[in-house]
Order: structure tokens, then sequence, then C-alpha cells
């Protein structure tokens, strides 16, 4: 039993570092249509980026604290393995939708904002 906590602790710890390896560009690149609009827009990125970085943290804060569960089991508690590993997926499928969110805004700006708006430079 002590090497199933064991092992679920070391899958927190590389999911951990797997999260770590992902991390989102502060300074995100975008097409420039003219200061007004690309203030807004660093604006909506800057907000985007501060999301991500408050769900991570607190992911991470989970995750660590889960690890340091499993050091402290008692014998015979039930096995909590399946109800972690989706909670985790949760998570990683809410990074990836704050991903996924930045992407399509960038992507519209390139393909909507700046044909629409390339004469306000």
């Amino acid at each position: 039993m002590k090497i199933l906590y064991l092992f679920i602790g070391l899958l927190s710890l590389i999911t951990l570092f797997l999260w770590n390896s992902r991390e989102i560009n502060s300074k995100t690149q975008f097409v420039k249509i003219n200061p007004i609009l690309d203030k807004q827009h660093a604006k909506i990125f800057n907000a985007i980026d501060n999301l991500y970085y408050a769900c991570k943290e607190h992911w991470d804060t989970e995750d660590k604290m889960y690890a340091d569960g499993l050091k402290k089991m008692p014998p015979g508690h039930q096995n909590m393995s399946n109800e972690w590993e989706e909670h985790t997926n949760q998570h990683k499928a809410l990074i990836d939708g704050i991903l996924q969110m930045k992407q399509k805004i960038k992507h519209h700006i390139e393909k909507e904002d700046q044909p629409h708006f390339h004469w306000t430079k």
C-alpha cells in the first residue's frame, strides 16, 4: 500500500515538472494596430497571464499538499488515486483552456482586428 502512495506521489511530482515546462509567455507578441487597441490587447493578455499564473500556483499547491498527505496516510486509508487522477486531469484541461483562449485571441487580432482597423494607424 505504501508503494502505491509513493507511486502516486511520484506521479504528482512528474505532473508538476511537466506543468512547469509549459510556462506561458508573459510578453505576448501580437499584431500591432494602433496605440489604443494595442494597449487594450496588452491588458487582455496580461489578464490571461495573471489567470494562468494564479491557477497554476493554486494547483501546484494542491499537488504538493496531496504528495505530502500521501506520506502521512494511515494504513488502510481509502485509495484515492483514481479520484486524484481525475482531479489532476481537470486541472490540465483548465490550463489548456486558458492557453487555447490566449491563442484564439491572438488569432482574432491578426485575422479580424488588424484587417478591419488597419486604417487607424
